[in-house]
């Protein structure tokens, strides 16, 4: 197995080595932080601890119907 040989100084001053920096890291301004509460609004008989109440507020049980119809008649 050959070897190398070693790299002399008149060598290396030679040839001109060109270095390119690119920062790839975005630019995000930085924001102060505001602690604050925050409460979701929903009606007050809507009870947030559980979540079928919440989904009741989005989806009307004749929706459901519907979805449901829908998905039963694809998977036949």
């Amino acid at each position: 197995m050959a070897s190398t040989p070693p790299i002399s100084a008149a060598d290396t001053s030679q040839k001109q080595q060109h270095t390119i920096t690119i920062d790839l890291t975005p630019y995000v301004p930085a924001y102060p932080v505001v602690n604050h509460e925050a409460a979701p609004q929903l009606p007050p008989d809507v009870d947030p601890a559980s979540p079928q109440s919440i989904f009741d507020c989005f989806f009307s049980d004749e929706i459901l119907e519907t979805i449901a119809k829908h998905t039963n008649s694809y998977a036949e």
